[in-house]
């Protein structure tokens, strides 16, 4: 008998571990299988609940799926604001973001892929493009502050590094290559990118 028929013994759990659990079973689900293997019935089994009670927590497969990327994009926020008060400078800060992106990528980027590859699901984190403003002018007062650099030279600096560090990351996911491989290379274009900044900004200031 195939096993998707065999239910699980229950586990009385409190509404939120009931939550998380849930959405563990289908992140899982999303890395080892892929997305058509998630379906509600298919998650209630992983999570040894009814179907009905899957309902409780998720509307639909869609707002599952969600749920998974929001929490995901929870976690990175989280642990950059705790990187961003551990910073000694904004040279240590751009360093600790880009570690960070690219360990996530490493842990979480196979999930986060797959979860993209659906539009339905990357659409609730639109209303988030503001909140990812922010951080690039947050960075770039930080970065104009150190360099002494005009902030829209930083702006356009800490784009450019932002886009380097997303290459990277597609870099690891599509080769296998590791973390530890990319990493001071990627780090050092950063580095050189930003004396570069500093440099052309120094070059075309004002006497």
């Amino acid at each position: 008998m195939d096993d998707i028929s065999l239910p699980r013994r229950r586990t009385r759990l409190s509404p939120k571990a009931r939550h998380a659990s849930i959405l563990d079973h289908a992140a899982r689900l999303v890395v080892e299988e892929g997305l058509g293997a998630v379906s509600m019935d298919r998650v209630a089994v992983e999570a040894a609940i009814s179907p009905a009670l899957m309902y409780h927590y998720f509307a639909s497969r869609t707002a599952l799926l969600q749920a998974i990327l929001l929490r995901e994009q929870q976690r990175m926020q989280t642990v950059q604001a705790e990187e961003n008060l551990l910073a000694q400078g904004f040279e240590d800060l751009a360093r600790r973001m880009t570690i960070l992106s690219l360990k996530q990528a490493e842990e979480h980027g196979l999930l986060l892929e797959r979860l993209f590859s659906e539009p339905s699901v990357g659409e609730v984190l639109d209303h988030q493009v503001p909140d990812r403003r922010a951080g690039v002018r947050y960075l770039a007062k930080r970065g104009a502050e150190a360099l002494g650099i005009p902030r829209a030279e930083a702006e356009k600096m800490v784009d450019i590094c932002m886009g380097m560090t997303n290459a990277a990351a597609a870099h690891m996911r599509r080769t296998g290559v590791a973390r530890a491989a990319v990493e001071p290379l990627l780090l050092a274009m950063i580095q050189g990118a930003m004396a570069e900044a500093a440099r052309q900004a120094k070059a075309t200031a004002p006497d």
